[in-house]
């Protein structure tokens, strides 16, 4: 056997360990430093109610805690659909989607990472795309929280909870999602507009509910 292929099959087996070896810990519960119910329903130029919406509501069941509401305010005439989960501990029957693929019969035809917000200085980047079902259209910004990190990948949240499971047997992290009809007598660059100026005021709320991290900008694609 070339020594190229052990090198590969050591590599395999040395990964497989690790897998199991972190599917073996008992990963701690972490708490939230306050409830997400307790995020301003007003705020800013913003009010906002609760949305028991089934068909609306992401991932609700998975999470240890959740909101959705929608807000309306700040010259946006549609209104702002709003899902924040908090996972306190994660494993394989209970673990953060993908906000990309939650509605049946929706589709979206580009997705791209932008950036919307600042905190302590920082950039901080959200994935934005346009959700579409026939006529009706959404456009739909979301992120993740881990680490005190804020990042928009998917396969960055998997690699920090399999470090953070690892490293501190901790595999919480929390995800928002924001979404808007986009209707025909408003353009999409108005929509993006409005909503980004919402969530420009309502991440750093979002964050000082979640346990305590360094924010420093870092996203990946």
């Amino acid at each position: 056997m070339k020594r190229n292929n052990l090198y590969f099959l050591a590599a395999c087996g040395i990964l497989i360990a690790v897998m199991l070896f972190i599917r073996g810990l008992a990963a701690s519960k972490v708490p939230l430093v306050r409830p997400l119910e307790d995020l301003p329903s007003q705020f800013d130029h913003y009010s906002g109610h609760e949305t028991l919406s089934a068909e609306r509501t992401y991932d609700r069941g998975s999470a240890d805690t959740w909101i959705f509401r929608t807000y309306t305010g700040g010259n946006m005439e549609n209104p702002i659909h709003v899902f924040v989960g908090y996972w306190g501990r994660q494993d394989d029957d209970k673990r953060i989607k993908s906000p990309r693929y939650v509605r049946e019969g929706w589709g979206y035809y580009w997705t791209r990472a932008k950036k919307v917000a600042h905190m302590q200085g920082n950039e901080i980047q959200l994935m934005e795309f346009l959700n579409e079902k026939g006529s009706q259209k959404e456009l739909v910004y979301y992120c993740y929280f881990a680490d005190g990190v804020i990042f928009n990948s998917e396969y960055e949240l998997r690699l920090r909870n399999m470090l953070s499971a690892l490293l501190k047997r901790q595999t919480n992290a929390a995800v928002m999602r924001v979404a808007v009809p986009v209707t025909g007598d408003q353009p999409l660059e108005n929509v993006e507009r409005h909503t980004e100026q919402f969530i420009e005021k309502f991440i750093p709320l979002v964050h000082g509910h979640l346990p305590e991290g360094r924010i420093d900008g870092k996203t990946a694609g």
